[in-house]
């Protein structure tokens, strides 16, 4: 929690949500792979020739699994979005503080469209990556663990064939990292380039129509 507060600008509430919707996103990803675990009892039996006389339990238990995926996803949007919007507010009220107390000198050194870029970018971007990509990336590689684990207890040298690339795919998201914020630097820049033109254009806007209102009484 005390990593998630420095590192993403959390509250201690915000930091408790977070650790909440990464568990609720672990039995969301668990409860969509466990109706594999009735499939494989269908298949079983079918190959057996005991199908008969268990269509009830197979009923039955496409039921339970319905109510418990609905109650999962109801839970896990739940955790992931509305708690991830409270913070976010928490946060810009917060960012709105800090700069209210700064002296006038301060942004009088700063320009003011890479100011404003940057707070807001930075503010959109933790709230996006608090609710689409950390609870669900979190959540992802402890289900994935836990679903490793239980299929090596069934056949080992399936569970190797299907978990092989996880370990790949951690690395090339490890390594591309340098890669990830080379990029994103140059898509700051272009955003702060932008904001100034956008401003630039709109202060001659407003000297074009101030010289036209004077060309007007003049004439």
């Amino acid at each position: 929690m005390t990593n998630f507060k420095q590192k993403y600008a959390l509250s201690d509430e915000g930091a408790k949500a977070m650790v909440v919707a990464s568990i609720a996103n672990i039995f969301y990803n668990l409860t969509l792979f466990s109706p594999v675990v009735l499939l494989y009892f269908l298949v079983r039996d079918m190959l057996d020739g005991n199908i008969e006389g268990k269509a009830s339990f197979y009923i039955s238990g496409i039921c339970i699994w319905i109510v418990i995926m609905a109650v999962t996803t109801v839970i896990q949007y739940n955790t992931c979005y509305f708690s991830t919007y409270k913070e976010s507010g928490i946060r810009r009220i917060s960012l709105a503080e800090k700069l209210r107390h700064l002296p006038l000198s301060f942004f009088s050194k700063k320009d003011s469209a890479d100011l404003t870029s940057t707070i807001m970018d930075d503010a959109a971007q933790i709230e996006q990556a608090s609710s689409h990509f950390i609870p669900q990336f979190i959540g992802s590689i402890a289900s994935t663990c836990i679903l490793a684990v239980c299929l090596f207890f069934i056949n080992w040298k399936m569970a190797l064939a299907a978990v092989w690339v996880l370990p790949i795919c951690l690395l090339i998201v490890a390594f591309s990292r340098s890669v990830q914020q080379r990029l994103g630097k140059k898509q700051s820049i272009a955003q702060i380039e932008m904001t100034e033109k956008i401003q630039e254009c709109l202060e001659t806007i407003r000297d074009l129509r101030q010289r036209q209102d004077s060309y007007v009484r003049e004439a």
